[in-house]
């Protein structure tokens, strides 16, 4: 924990680092590290069909919306629009365009980022009954890439909550 604290501390000290750090070093390595379970668990999901169960759609929905992987990045997001929307009124002539351009890029990456869990669920939704929310991703990982698939997991979970302190 004292490690984590003081890597936030020191990548958030120089705020006008803060973007390109984000944007350049670790959302990129973090998105290549879920694109690798991603592709491998799809893969593998793909090869041994489960049998579609009649579930009730609105039951669905809501335990979807309700439960899901248990993940931040809403609240993140309003915190860093607004981290965001000050750096670019500060440093671009067109806040607004570059703005709109980079909130379709990030919400694309997101909106393919959860597709691709509900993806996932869809496929191992058998093997996931029982687990905690926070523990299916990883369940998931560890069935499809084995031994690559702790290392590569933990990458995702430090990126994602070293990402979302940092923006928070």
């Amino acid at each position: 924990s004292f490690v984590f604290f003081l890597s936030v501390f020191f990548l958030t000290l120089n705020k006008q680092k803060v973007l390109s750090i984000l944007g350049t070093v670790l959302t990129p390595i973090l998105l290549l590290a879920i694109a690798v379970i991603s592709f491998f668990s799809l893969k593998d999901g793909a090869k041994h069909p489960l049998p579609l169960e009649h579930v009730g759609g609105l039951f669905a929905f809501k335990n979807g919306f309700l439960q899901g992987y248990h993940m931040m990045d809403l609240l993140a997001g309003f915190f860093f629009s607004s981290f965001v929307i000050g750096q670019l009124q500060a440093k671009e002539k067109e806040p607004l365009k570059v703005f709109m351009q980079s909130a379709l890029l990030g919400g694309g990456l997101l909106a393919s980022v959860y597709a691709i869990l509900v993806a996932l669920g869809s496929l191992y939704g058998k093997s996931l009954e029982g687990l905690m929310p926070q523990q299916m991703l990883g369940h998931i990982a560890l069935k499809t890439l084995g031994p690559l698939g702790a290392p590569c997991l933990c990458a995702v979970m430090v990126l994602a909550c070293l990402t979302t302190a940092i923006i928070l």
